[in-house]
């Protein structure tokens, strides 16, 4: 209890029962323990009380003395004990998240649907978070060197009661590309192209691990312009949704797209310092490194991120085992059509991330009415869309009740005519990671 507040643990238990009566024994319960300190909202109740009118109304029905009664039932038990009855698997932990298959040359196996990212939650945080998603079924967790929160993150893999078997971890390396190119700080120089084992075996050492599931090259830059370039939409949308009023203007006085004009500026900034050979060959060594961590058994599979699909065909020229994931930004506006094709005649599974700020989901009109049609939230039917397209998940929340919310989403499917809705929201629109600045290096080969 210590991990999940409140709310969530009544949302975990209301789901672990069937029938109407004894979920509303269980929200009764919750009802009456008004006024403790551990994390309960008496809105969030009400509201997802009333949310489940036929649930609510057996509440409002019941008798004061049935439910003074029921107060006094077993769940009032708060000593070790009791907390330990109370957390058994819930409906989502025994049905299991689903797995989808990967085989490309050289590896082979299978990924969990959905996962729980942990990029910008740190601390305490992320080891509460990372227990309570474990608690609610997630059995993938995503990290990175450059998150800087391996440990809290090793933390809960020891405390939780999950075996490590059944937990498949993902860690990345080789973010930066030279040390002179960025300040020379612990971040820069444990997370270098050039250097993956040595990077490896920090991970595994902040971690606390013996292994890691699937280790990921976190970026194909192999220079400071191409990187540079390549993350210029958070400046323009992601930094513009953190701090509205500090936002960058989007047009100047004669009408041209600010955003626009400097991404082009970054384009001319790549082409004019490229060295084709040298990045190839850089890119080229941090993936043979991956290898040998491969078969030194140190991780169990390996894998890249923010890859366009031309940066993925490239590696047939070197690569003796193909990646078996490739992690990248991937939603409605920005749906990488290209790239699931060449991931899929490659065995390549494709994870996104960027899910909770694409489009700004909560306002989009066509996935607010598909979200009302089914009961569901609007990030929900974002993820299903996802999963339902043959793509891994990984969504990321502080709050228990998102985390529960966001692995919901195996036992309802979308329309064919829902799926069509969402994917003609197309527009290959970066938030995150911008590829012209990486396509642009295979070109002039």
């Amino acid at each position: 209890l210590s991990q999940v507040p409140l709310v969530s643990e009544m949302r975990l238990l209301v789901s672990s029962v069937s029938g109407v009566f004894d979920q509303a024994r269980i929200l009764a319960h919750f009802v009456g323990r008004r006024g403790c300190d551990t994390g309960f909202r008496s809105s969030s109740i009400s509201s997802y009380c009333t949310s489940h009118s036929k649930i609510h109304r057996t509440i409002v029905t019941m008798s004061a003395s049935a439910q003074t009664n029921l107060k006094r039932s077993p769940l009032d038990d708060t000593s070790v004990e009791g907390v330990e009855k109370r957390r058994k698997p819930t409906q989502v932990q025994s049905r299991g998240v689903p797995n989808f298959p990967f085989s490309p040359q050289g590896q082979s196996g299978t990924i969990p649907q959905v996962g729980f990212g942990t990029a910008t939650i740190h601390g305490n945080d992320c080891e509460r978070a990372v227990m309570c998603a474990l608690d609610a079924g997630y059995r993938y967790i995503d990290t990175a060197l450059l998150y800087k929160n391996h440990t809290p993150v090793g933390n809960a893999l020891k405390k939780t009661k999950v075996p490590r078997s059944d937990i498949f971890l993902t860690s990345k390396c080789s973010f930066f590309c030279a040390e002179d190119a960025f300040p020379n700080t612990p971040e820069t120089s444990m997370n270098l192209k050039g250097r993956e084992l040595e990077s490896i075996d920090i991970c595994l050492k902040e971690l606390q691990q013996d292994y890691i599931d699937l280790m990921l090259i976190h970026n194909p830059c192999a220079s400071k312009e191409e990187l540079s370039a390549a993350m210029m939409p958070h400046y323009f949308e992601l930094e513009s949704l953190k701090t509205p009023n500090n936002a960058p203007p989007e047009k100047l006085r004669n009408g041209d797209n600010i955003r626009s004009l400097c991404l082009d500026a970054k384009l001319s900034a790549v082409k004019a310092s490229l060295d084709y050979k040298s990045t190839f060959e850089m890119r080229k060594a941090s993936w043979l490194a991956m290898e040998k961590a491969l078969a030194s058994g140190k991780v169990k599979y390996i894998g890249v991120s923010n890859y366009p699909a031309e940066l993925l065909l490239e590696m047939k020229k070197y690569a003796t085992v193909m990646p078996a994931v490739n992690q990248l930004e991937l939603h409605p506006r920005h749906a990488a059509v290209e790239l699931q094709k060449v991931a899929k005649d490659l065995g390549v599974v494709l994870t996104a991330y960027g899910t909770g700020n694409s489009v700004m989901i909560e306002k989009n009109a066509i996935v607010k009415e598909i979200a009302e049609r089914h009961g569901k939230s609007a990030v929900q039917v974002v993820l299903r869309w996802t999963v339902q397209s043959g793509i891994v998940a990984i969504p990321r929340s502080r709050t228990p009740d998102h985390i529960i919310e966001n692995v919901d989403v195996f036992d309802w499917v979308l329309s064919a005519e829902e799926m069509a809705a969402i994917n003609a929201m197309n527009e290959e629109y970066p938030y995150y990671w911008w590829h012209d600045p990486i396509k642009m290096v295979t070109r002039t080969a």
